[in-house]
């Protein structure tokens, strides 16, 4: 048997050929294959292991955000700190499966994000690390932040 899946959060869709090569997909709720390697899955009448995973697992993003942030004279340790609570808040969005917060300079950062499509992006752009940083530009930004729209087009994720 032959075992391929992908896996995006907690949820694996798991593909399963037989010797017979009768192919199934299965979707695995809250299953993390790292862990369950040894996992039974019983579809119908046939019962098919997952001990031998030759899985391809990525979370595929396609479209992304590149941000720019330059803080005003005085307040980039203030808005580094703001930027370090985003990652809470990232990882509360499940659209948001890919966000960094990095620095360049003294008082030069970036935020880049990435989303499996556009809808999640746009609900990104319409959640609270959006809504927060819109609130603090003036008091935390020389200039209003530079949101650039990308799309991915290659990725390499754990």
């Amino acid at each position: 048997m032959h075992v391929s899946a992908t896996q995006q959060h907690l949820h694996t869709i798991v593909r399963l050929s037989s010797a017979d090569g009768e192919e199934i997909e299965a979707l695995l709720l809250d299953v993390d294959l790292d862990d369950h390697q040894d996992l039974l899955v019983v579809l119908g009448p046939r019962t098919f292991a997952l001990d031998t995973v030759h899985a391809e697992r990525q979370t595929m993003v396609t479209s992304g955000l590149f941000v720019t942030l330059d803080a005003k004279p005085g307040k980039e340790e203030e808005l580094a700190a703001f930027l370090k609570q985003g990652l809470a808040l990232a990882n509360a969005e499940v659209t948001t499966p890919v966000w960094f917060a990095v620095r360049f300079s003294k008082s030069r950062f970036a935020i880049f994000d990435a989303f499996r499509d556009e809808a999640g992006r746009q609900a990104h752009l319409d959640g609270p690390i959006a809504k927060a940083l819109m609130a603090q530009a003036p008091t935390l930004l020389a200039a209003p932040p530079a949101i650039e729209r990308c799309d991915i087009i290659g990725a390499k994720l754990p």
